[in-house]
């Protein structure tokens, strides 16, 4: 290897404490290397530079595809979290917004630095779905439409069932790989749904985050992921007794947006150790751990 920094099988990566801008650039070029001990050795002794890397990392991220862009963003984001931790504590010790927070979770896996276009997909989502609904209050059109924008012209999708990645579970995911698992999928749905004004409202259904549509007769019941189909309540009911929750109303399974945002966290823990990524395991566990100490204080 070139610059002289001793890689081998045994994820031995030994810079020195201020490397050069030439072995950095080695250690970012060794992301892309076959052999994963090689990878995480690099990873560590880049993270290790700081702030150093973070340029040479940036510069390197829109010439990557696949798992070198997967390996780049979750360095960038090692070597952000301190500041995503203060901030994601902060943003939910507060008046949680689901949107912000969103994308502050999406800091923990993607360290990318364009996740401001998040937003710009959604409001041209919104600004289609308010075109083809022409001020229509009909809760059933209001959703056929949300359906053919997300659905059929963004072509959103759930992730196939045991094949979910990290960034299948976050709203960053869905709108720029077009996939995701539930929660986000949903989180997609209401946040365009605010944006028109149409009254949808998270389901924390335990097992498969859901939507409903609020109003005062009874209540629609949406599957984000299956498409935007409708649920029929008995089947929302099996659900709940399987989980020995019988006993729950469907208007009582309504969530804040807080407590989305640390579903999100917590799938996001399941997701990374399946994934073999023992650091945003960790990152997400910590940042649970403190929220639920912070909130009993």
């Amino acid at each position: 290897m070139k610059a002289d920094i001793a890689v081998n099988e045994e994820m031995e990566v030994e810079p020195e404490t201020s490397a050069s801008h030439g072995q950095i650039s080695a250690m970012v070029s060794l992301l892309s290397d076959a052999s994963e001990k090689v990878v995480e050795g690099c990873a560590e002794a880049l993270v290790k530079q700081g702030e150093r890397a973070v340029p040479l990392l940036e510069t390197r991220l829109p010439e990557s595809s696949g798992r070198e862009e997967r390996r780049l963003r979750s360095v960038l984001a090692r070597l952000r979290f301190p500041d995503i931790e203060a901030q994601l504590l902060n943003h939910l010790s507060g008046a949680a917004a689901l949107e912000a927070g969103a994308l502050l979770v999406a800091r923990l896996v993607d360290g990318g630095p364009e996740l401001g276009e998040t937003s710009a997909i959604l409001d041209k989502m919104a600004d289609r779905a308010d075109a083809l609904l022409m001020d229509d209050g009909d809760p059933m059109r209001q959703i056929g439409v949300m359906r053919r924008v997300l659905v059929e012209e963004y072509a959103i999708a759930g992730v196939a069932p045991g094949r979910a990645k990290p960034i299948d579970a976050l709203l960053h995911g869905v709108t720029s790989h077009r996939r995701g698992m539930p929660l986000p999928l949903c989180l997609a749905w209401l946040l365009v749904a605010r944006r028109l004004g149409v009254p949808l409202i998270g389901m924390n259904m335990p097992g498969h985050f859901l939507l409903r549509m609020a109003r005062p007769e009874k209540p629609l019941v949406i599957d984000a992921y299956s498409g935007g189909l409708l649920v029929d309540q008995r089947a929302c009911r099996k659900q709940l007794a399987a989980h020995s929750m019988s006993d729950k109303d469907i208007e009582d399974l309504d969530t804040d947006d807080r407590e989305v945002l640390l579903r999100t966290m917590r799938n996001l823990v399941h997701l990374a150790a399946s994934d073999h990524d023992r650091y945003l395991a960790m990152r997400c566990t910590r940042l649970l751990s403190l929220e639920a100490q912070a909130r009993m204080a």
